[in-house]
């Protein structure tokens, strides 16, 4: 792929990590990689995602000719080069800041069933203080502890001290081109645009997926309690958070503002409102209304804007169903 004469590679291995603003990006790629023609890499059947697995698994017999993944699963460092070549992928994540996350996905996965609590947000205390005692190295995904190293395909045994703490991280930074971070979104997305050939309205995107009162308030010990039950993934976030902030000093302020403008111009377009509805996890979120008195060509690219994972994946297995040949 070339764009203004940068040659861009043409593979994408998106490494998605919850609670994170990760389907938003997921539809940046997905809209690129269809507007490309590309393959891009389906869950197996009756499944909506890869996770908790990861691809090219001992269970996983599929031979992979995509050029995109983009659906969650789980990194397999020793592997995963195999079927996406550095030399030709883009390796991109995202992260976002801790205490915000961990809220958003114990409200998201509903932790407090595993433990007997209320269902509210203050049960993160109650379940903090239960797991306070519990081995680390014997905490698994459900227990939600260094989440986003979970994904990255590390377990807690990995990560006992600061020191192979930070030999994870030189792991991962050696292999990911771009981590991006929520809370620098604009800075973001301007850089995955360079990295990728990808034009401004291509990186142009809506909140997809926002959970309602996806911020609860909690008292700020139980923020500390967060903090330190996830130390891993803390100083996962400080080292790409100030990585970012060095790569993208090199943007230019007027970069920001067409950013913006042509945002505006988007959601004016194609917007009228948010409407709410159940996400598989049988969590409301809250859609998009898209106006109708729009042009055909119009309104089908901003549907295509607001559309999540699972709705593209319903698009796509039709369409690859229905160009599959028939039994003879």
């Amino acid at each position: 792929m070339q764009i203004q004469g940068k040659v861009c590679k043409p593979k994408v291995f998106f490494l998605r990590t919850h609670k994170t603003g990760s389907t938003s990006i997921f539809n940046i790629l997905i809209r690129a990689g269809i507007s490309r023609g590309v393959n891009i890499a389906l869950p197996p059947p009756k499944k909506k995602h890869f996770w908790p697995k990861s691809v090219g698994s001992d269970d996983d017999n599929r031979t992979y000719n995509e050029d995109f993944l983009l659906y969650h699963s789980i990194l397999n460092m020793s592997s995963i080069e195999y079927y996406y070549p550095r030399s030709k992928t883009l390796y991109v994540s995202i992260l976002r800041e801790v205490v915000p996350q961990y809220k958003s996905a114990f409200l998201f996965f509903k932790s407090w069933k595993r433990f007997g609590l209320a269902p509210d947000i203050n049960s993160i205390e109650s379940m903090l203080n239960i797991l306070k005692d519990k081995s680390t190295s014997s905490m698994n995904r459900f227990y939600h502890q260094n989440i986003n190293f979970f994904d990255f395909g590390f377990t807690n045994a990995d990560l006992m001290t600061d020191e192979s703490i930070r030999e994870a991280i030189n792991k991962i930074d050696a292999m990911f081109d771009l981590v991006m971070i929520k809370e620098l979104w604009e800075e973001s997305l301007l850089l995955l645009k360079e990295m990728f050939c990808l034009t401004i309205d291509q990186i142009v995107v809506f909140n997809i997926n926002q959970v309602k009162n996806d911020h609860p308030e909690l008292p700020l010990y139980v923020d500390q309690m967060i903090l330190e039950f996830n130390r891993a993934d803390k100083m996962l976030y400080d080292h790409f958070y100030a990585k970012l902030k060095r790569m993208a000093k090199k943007l230019q302020p007027k970069e920001f503002l067409e950013l913006r403008e042509r945002q505006k111009y988007w959601s004016d377009s194609c917007i009228n409102g948010r409407v709410e509805k159940i996400h598989y996890q049988d969590v409301k979120y809250l859609a998009f209304d898209v106006k109708s008195n729009l042009s055909k060509n119009t309104q089908l690219e901003c549907i295509l804007r607001t559309f999540n994972d699972i709705d593209y994946l319903r698009v796509l297995r039709a369409v690859k169903e229905k160009h599959q040949p028939k039994n003879l």
